[in-house]
């Protein structure tokens, strides 16, 4: 026979069980609204604010720029980006771009020179529009350089024309990796939940995805 203890404590086992099983179930219907009714046509929402879109890109510089031209040659790196703002449809920011060992190669007189630039610094103001691929999960980031801090050194300036023309219109891939799945347990049944991007967009003061959630349900593992 259980003490009055044991009791007790059974009791309150099974109000804990019975509050998870509730929560769950909130917690499903409040993110996943009507999954029932369409679950192939429901989507949900997620927003990243743009202070955790900055304080994120700021945590993977530098970015190591990949294009090089037959102009120009070195190593290109993204140092700096700032004053980042998120708009309908396109954003913008101020890069740092600093190159070392830049050589820009010319003709005089039919013959092909490189001339030896050394390390530079360039200042740029960029706009830049984006498009989601869904069969290959990519977000494509579409820059535009909006303007150019001017250099004393003439050589500089050279160089970031030919960087510009790099840049400009250049679609920069970037692969979102697949979501990991939401395992929460109802009873004696395990839900499954995937999640798999449908769109990014961007609109004032965030990105948002576009996700379709894709529930399955099997018996929880005894």
């Amino acid at each position: 026979m259980m003490t009055a203890t044991e009791l007790q404590m059974n009791h309150g086992i099974t109000i804990m069980k019975k509050n998870f099983v509730l929560l769950a179930i909130l917690f499903l219907t409040s993110v996943m609204p009507v999954l029932a009714a369409s679950p192939s046509k429901t989507t949900i929402t997620m927003s990243i604010p743009e202070a955790v879109l900055v304080d994120t890109i700021k945590k993977s510089l530098p970015i190591q720029f990949p294009e090089q031209s037959a102009a120009l040659t070195g190593v290109i790196a993204i140092n700096q980006i700032d004053r980042i703002k998120l708009a309908k449809q396109k954003l913008s920011a101020h890069l740092v771009v600093n190159g070392s060992d830049m050589r820009i190669k010319t003709a005089i007189a039919g013959h092909q020179i490189a001339l030896n630039v050394g390390n530079v610094q360039l200042d740029f103001n960029i706009g830049a529009s984006t498009r989601f691929d869904e069969a290959s999960q990519t977000l494509f980031i579409i820059p535009q350089v909006s303007e150019i801090a001017p250099d004393a050194d003439q050589k500089s300036n050279e160089i970031a024309a030919l960087l510009v023309s790099l840049f400009n219109g250049k679609e920069i891939p970037i692969v979102i990796n697949k979501l990991q799945p939401i395992i929460t347990n109802t009873g004696s049944r395990q839900l499954a939940i995937n999640m798999q991007v449908k769109d990014i967009v961007i609109e004032p003061g965030a990105l948002v995805f576009s996700l379709l959630p894709d529930v399955k349900a099997m018996d929880t593992p005894k």
